[in-house]
């Protein structure tokens, strides 16, 4: 609704990303030879690159400060695409619909727009979830009306 607000507001395009367009620029890896890592960070992640719960780690990371809330956008570093807060902070919904696997996917990125569309997809894990919710490929399954205080969207 948001996005169909915003679009008609300022007369030009905006809609939510998809699965594989959010997973692309949440790694963030610029060069198409580099090696799959589960955070735009490498192996691990640490609360100075990212807000969740830093009482748990993921791998060869540290304990860190658990933040207990969001932080403004632009607070983090950002990844190699310029983008800040791609883990962590609040879950990011996407435009497809929850499919347990990818079988059904489109092969050129497009969402899923078929299928149980009682359920959305969230990616990005939050301020108040384990390091390994922030995982690139992690994903997340909820009910599309759902309203939470730990999720949000980008366009």
């Amino acid at each position: 609704q948001y996005v169909t607000w915003l679009s008609a507001t300022t007369g030009k395009p905006y809609r939510l990303p998809s699965e594989a367009e959010w997973e692309y620029a949440a790694r963030g890896v610029t060069v198409a030879s580099a090696p799959s890592k589960p955070f735009w960070t490498g192996d691990t992640i640490g609360y100075k690159q990212a807000n969740y719960d830093a009482n748990f780690v993921y791998g060869p990371g540290k304990m860190g400060v658990y933040r207990q809330k969001t932080v403004d956008a632009g607070s983090l570093p950002r990844n190699a695409f310029g983008l800040h807060e791609m883990s962590g902070n609040v879950w990011e919904w996407v435009a497809d619909c929850y499919e347990p696997g990818y079988g059904n996917a489109p092969g050129d990125g497009a969402p899923v727009l078929a299928g149980n569309c009682n359920f959305r997809v969230l990616r990005g894990g939050a301020w108040n979830y384990y390091p390994w919710t922030l995982r690139s490929a992690a994903r997340h399954a909820t009910a599309g009306d759902l309203r939470l205080n730990n999720a949000g969207l980008r366009v």
